[in-house]
């Protein structure tokens, strides 16, 4: 099989007020400001249109020479105030107030108060996709990270919110799915892979499907976006086997570190060449007409895909040989490196088992048990 290449072509943007005329869809100019979609839950399911639990409300904002952060304070005030409308309610609980709006690169992340943490399970989907829907009309918001006196929610299914997770699609227009590797940041600054299932619409190409779902960023907690500002991709094509990536001339202007570009270019790359990855699996479970298993070694070349995954593609087993000794080894080197340190090994005890955990672990209570049984054994056997 040929190998493929990728290209990565950095091509200037020379219609440079094209952009400028271009806006989002749910914003409209008016003489006295700009009217925005509110997003709130239909207050009767059974009468709403389509049986849409989300409906928006128009509201008309002054926001001649708010910068994106202050508009999105203003766009949270006006959520929090609940609708207009008597066939909609507010899915915010009462006292729920704004305490920050931060944007970074494409991210807006909205702290709001505690009284937002009550919510769970359908509501607070709701009122999670409420926010997101309303702010992502912004221009260059494109996901809405939302947390509760500065922290996460651990009991949320995922952290970072998307329009497009929400907007209704007819099942029609997904014409097709393709598995891929994306590539993003870890807590160590390190590219990590995330398996994922990425839809195809119509006038869709696998490698731009793989495109967008990294300018959209990560779903897994605890990996964030690869991409700096300004690195947008405007064309992708394919000749003869070779695969170009035509990026905006925003990211020259924005001057971003050398060592940042380089690894958004390798994450790019290997996000790409993980469509031939896997299609490679898929011929090779074709070809062979035996039982197949697949050896996943973390950061290794194959892409790191989920059993339900592996199983689609063919292959009748799955093995994790040295995921468990790759924990292990950072464990223990992250407890020497913070024992050198600090000469204690004070701050790791939230992460060790007990004596007493380690005992039962270990099944050090069978043991002597055991050891007794045996003991009074032979003592009868002695009298």
């Amino acid at each position: 099989m040929k190998k493929r290449w990728i290209a990565i072509a950095m091509l200037a943007v020379l219609l440079m007020g094209i952009g400028g005329a271009i806006g989002k869809v749910g914003v409209r100019q008016e003489s006295d400001g700009s009217t925005y979609d509110l997003y709130f839950v239909e207050r009767d399911l059974r009468s709403a249109d389509g049986g849409d639990a989300l409906r928006s409300e128009e509201r008309t904002l002054e926001d001649s020479g708010l910068s994106a952060e202050e508009l999105a304070a203003a766009l949270v005030a006006e959520l929090l105030k609940g609708p207009a409308d008597p066939t909609l309610k507010s899915p915010f609980p009462k006292g729920t107030a704004l305490l920050s709006a931060e944007q970074k690169g494409t991210e807006l992340r909205v702290d709001l108060s505690a009284a937002y943490s009550t919510l769970s399970g359908v509501g607070l989907s709701l009122a999670d996709y409420a926010i997101t829907l309303t702010l992502t009309q912004l221009p260059d918001v494109a996901r809405v990270r939302i947390t509760v006196a500065g922290r996460e929610l651990d009991y949320r299914s995922r952290q970072v919110f998307l329009a497009r997770d929400i907007l209704t699609v007819p099942k029609e227009d997904v014409v097709g799915t393709v598995d891929a590797s994306l590539y993003f940041v870890n807590g160590d600054g390190a590219l990590t892979a995330e398996a994922r299932t990425l839809n195809l619409y119509e006038g869709d190409t696998q490698v731009s499907a793989v495109v967008r779902a990294l300018e959209n960023g990560p779903e897994t907690k605890g990996l964030s976006a690869v991409l700096p500002e300004g690195f947008k991709v405007r064309k992708v094509w394919l000749e003869e086997e070779i695969c170009y990536v035509s990026l905006s001339s925003a990211l020259l202007e924005g001057q971003p570190e050398p060592e940042t570009l380089s690894q958004a270019v390798l994450a790019l790359e290997q996000s790409l060449l993980s469509l031939e990855s896997v299609e490679e699996m898929r011929m090779v479970n074709e070809a062979i007409a035996k039982p197949t298993i697949a050896n996943m070694v973390e950061t290794g070349r194959t892409p790191l895909l989920t059993a339900a995954q592996l199983q689609e593609i063919g292959y009748d087993m799955v093995v994790f040989p040295i995921s468990a000794l790759f924990v292990a080894a950072k464990a223990v080197y992250d407890m020497l490196m913070d024992l050198r340190a600090n000469g204690t090994t004070r701050n790791c005890l939230d992460e060790m088992m007990s004596f007493s955990q380690f005992n039962d672990f270990i099944g050090l209570p069978l043991v002597r048990e055991l050891e007794e049984n045996r003991f009074d054994s032979v003592a009868k056997k002695l009298r």
